[in-house]
């Protein structure tokens, strides 16, 4: 029986997966500047407490219901290793694989509310 060291293993890298506001998926190997936009942006209906707050980011909500800004993995030998969920082949399947909900947030005084889906868990 061969034993696995470290050298065998190869080393890894932090990857902080998340969508952006094109639908496209992002890995940085440090924290993201999420992408932002103003109440002039958002589109129309939405209620004037929401006007009021007149600022969104990118958010996502995880399957148990908290919000995230991305979803932290090791990147080891081109696949993601996310801690307590899965192993992934892309930035992507990370993500639908991490999280209900992705897409444009606010944050008022009783907290983070949805605006606007660029992706949903069917």
């Amino acid at each position: 029986m061969s034993r696995l060291s470290p050298s065998s293993i190869g080393s890894g890298a932090y990857a902080y997966c998340h969508i952006k506001k094109d639908g496209t998926y992002g890995d940085p190997p440090d924290a993201p500047t999420l992408d932002t936009r103003t109440a002039a942006d958002v589109p129309a209906g939405h209620t004037a407490a929401h006007f009021a707050v007149r600022s969104e980011e990118i958010g996502h909500v995880d399957l148990d219901g908290g919000v995230n800004n991305f979803e932290c993995t090791v990147k080891l030998n081109g696949k993601y290793y996310a801690c307590g969920v899965d192993i992934f082949a892309s930035p992507e399947a990370v993500c639908k694989g991490s999280f209900a909900w992705m897409g444009w947030m606010y944050l008022d005084a009783t907290g983070w509310k949805k605006c606007e889906a660029i992706w949903e868990r069917p």
